[in-house]
């Protein structure tokens, strides 16, 4: 039997392995961004920053579109420029990456790549 402890770090640590092995699929298939989500909860003791940033769309840096000038930031950073999910201790957000240039919001596309959309 594990102790309490001992359990809820074996979650974290599989979570954070878990986001680590979608980010590089991603990576390896094209993705452009990525949509941050947040667990909603009873009892889940959110980082408000965490919280704030759910449905929120960030480019990912150097992809197939950026270097193609097809998308910009849109006035956020990029997904690198800030902490990853589950990268801080015990955090249960994740991201839905986003191949298809058509699921961006209109200010990450540049003139360029609304002529493609």
């Amino acid at each position: 039997q594990m102790s309490f402890e001992e359990r809820r770090l074996s979650i974290d640590q599989g979570h954070k392995l878990v986001s680590s092995i979608n980010r590089t699929i991603a990576d390896q298939y094209g993705a452009v961004a990525a949509k941050w989500r947040h667990v909603h909860e009873a009892n889940y003791n959110a980082r408000p920053e965490h919280e704030a940033r759910d449905g929120v769309v960030y480019l990912l840096r150097d992809t197939w579109a950026t270097q193609k000038g097809l998308v910009k930031p849109g006035g956020k950073p990029y997904l690198d420029d800030i902490d990853q999910p589950a990268e801080a201790p015990y955090c249960r957000c994740w991201a839905e990456y986003i191949y298809d240039l058509g699921e961006l919001p209109d200010d990450m596309l540049t003139r360029k790549g609304k002529e493609i959309v």
